[in-house]
């Protein structure tokens, strides 16, 4: 006995295992498209509420900003 605690993950079975990993990559994936599609919109969005860009490309530098933080807590 090592006195270690086991990992739920550890003892699951490999499909299970490559279920998991699949869901985390396509997640992944799904949010970095969902950023990639954002940034070409400031212009719109500059243009739709009658802004400039610099206070649109504020708001997306905050929720980047927001992200990025929270992905690495």
């Amino acid at each position: 006995m090592t006195g270690a605690p086991d990992s739920a993950y550890s003892t699951s079975s490999r499909p299970r295992k490559y279920a998991v990993t699949f869901i985390l990559c396509y997640c992944n994936f799904v949010v970095g498209s969902c950023v990639s599609f954002m940034n070409p919109l400031v212009l719109d969005f500059s243009y739709k509420f009658d802004t400039s860009v610099d206070q649109v490309s504020r708001v997306f530098t905050v929720t980047q900003i927001s992200y990025l933080v929270s992905a690495l807590l």
